[in-house]
């Protein structure tokens, strides 16, 4: 059983982040993708404008309809920050069959020598590094040698941060988040315009 791990603050999770699951899912042969939305990044000091559980809610929105998707509260459910050697650890203890891949972006990438205990992420999870902008992994130097695969990934030109930022000018979301998503999102009022 190979299962995919992306977490994210997913705040809002969209559809970028799903076609990225989707063709990792399908290029590594992956038989599951697990979303984990993080409680708190250890990278993101402070306190999320969206809390753990509406931003947890969205991606359980967002993957309700996919059984090749599931979500994990691994994160939300411990004091932060949320660090992913902690999260793999776990995983791997309820999970002990289960053969781990990380799926991290370039600029995840590029940062990880900088996470807590690296070596020890690579050891519990193959590293894949999703590859959506042209930008090749091995020109990066992520401050640490362990191995990693590069998986292309189809590009979406959408970020969470944009997408806030959409909502709060009063522009609509449709077809840049899933629709369950946009109406959980429309419902708590989230992003609103100031």
């Amino acid at each position: 059983m190979r299962v995919g791990v992306l977490g994210g603050t997913f705040d809002p999770p969209h559809v970028g982040h799903l076609v990225a699951a989707r063709d990792a899912l399908e290029a590594l042969g992956l038989h599951r993708v697990l979303f984990v939305p993080a409680h708190r990044s250890p990278f993101k000091p402070g306190d999320d404008a969206t809390s753990p559980a509406l931003r947890t809610a969205m991606v359980e929105a967002a993957v309700a309809h996919d059984p090749d998707f599931e979500v994990s509260r691994v994160e939300v459910d411990r004091p932060p920050p949320s660090f992913t050697v902690d999260t793999l650890r776990l995983l791997a203890r309820r999970e002990p069959e289960v053969q781990w891949t990380l799926l991290l972006g370039v600029d995840q990438w590029a940062a990880f020598g900088e996470w807590k205990e690296p070596r020890e992420i690579a050891r519990l999870a193959h590293i894949a590094i999703l590859t959506r902008d042209g930008r090749d992994p091995a020109t990066v130097d992520p401050g640490v040698e362990v191995p990693w695969t590069a998986v292309p990934v189809t590009r979406l030109d959408v970020s969470s941060s944009e997408l806030r930022e959409r909502a709060a000018a009063g522009r609509t979301l449709r077809h840049l988040v899933p629709d369950a998503v946009r109406a959980f999102i429309e419902s708590k009022e989230l992003y609103a315009p100031c």
